[in-house]
């Protein structure tokens, strides 16, 4: 489990026990994602040097509802996504998320968007997502998700480019302790004791 202050400086500490996708092309060097006990958390890490485009990422997960095939250009996702964030350089401190995505054909149907906030540091742009907002997840769930780049007004390279990538859902159940027992040492008979 990891937990990120979302804001203007990326702190990699923050991001050590994170999932990694090294993507390598395209200007996006990695993909990092991550959980706490309310959020999901991604991380999408420029190449050096490399202007920062926009982006869309598709997310599907059990409890999502709405759900399409297909990126809002067409490109085949290879799962139902049901929730879009969408992140434009123009305004780095901010994304939108939509919840619900319209079937193919009806893209003029796309949802309101939320704004979000996002940190962005001139290479790393972070964010959280409530795991409210995804459904209720439960350790073992999986949640898939494509990055898809902004490029020149149109859709760009699919990252990963095998496949969708996978988050799976640690524990992350709020266990409170309800009995404590000492166990003094030595006091155990019998075969095994």
């Amino acid at each position: 489990l990891i937990t990120v202050a979302v804001g203007a400086a990326v702190d990699d500490g923050e991001w050590a026990g994170a999932g990694r996708y090294d993507v390598g092309e395209g200007g996006v060097d990695a993909i990092r994602f991550g959980f706490d006990t309310g959020n999901l958390y991604f991380r999408l890490d420029t190449a050096e040097g490399a202007v920062p485009a926009g982006f869309r990422l598709y997310l599907g997960a059990p409890q999502l509802t709405r759900t399409r095939g297909a990126t809002l250009e067409g490109t085949v996702l290879g799962y139902g996504a049901g929730a879009l964030v969408e992140w434009d350089p123009a305004a780095p401190q901010t994304l939108c998320l939509t919840l619900g995505l319209p079937d193919v054909g009806r893209e003029d149907r796309l949802g309101e968007c939320e704004e979000r906030p996002a940190g962005f540091d001139g290479s790393a742009i972070e964010f959280a997502l409530p795991l409210d907002d995804i459904g209720p997840v439960e350790a073992g769930d999986r949640v898939l998700f494509t990055l898809v780049r902004s490029d020149r007004g149109g859709e760009g390279a699919l990252f990963p480019g095998t496949g969708p990538a996978l988050a799976v859902v640690p524990d992350i159940s709020n266990v409170e302790l309800f009995l404590e027992v000492d166990d003094p040492v030595g006091d155990d008979h019998g075969p095994g004791g």
